[in-house]
């Protein structure tokens, strides 16, 4: 279950960063992954 949603969240993230990539500047769609990054990652830590 965390990791189907786990990877529904990756997967929201990866189709932002496309459309932002798309959109705006390199420095802002990186630091868009950045933080979605950290949400997973603080995500998986509250999940364990």
């Amino acid at each position: 279950m965390a990791s189907l949603l786990l990877f529904r969240f990756i997967l929201f993230c990866t189709r932002l960063s496309n459309f932002i990539k798309s959109k705006s500047p390199f420095v802002i769609e990186a630091l868009m992954v950045t933080l979605c990054f950290s949400v997973i990652v603080s995500k998986y830590l509250l999940l364990t």
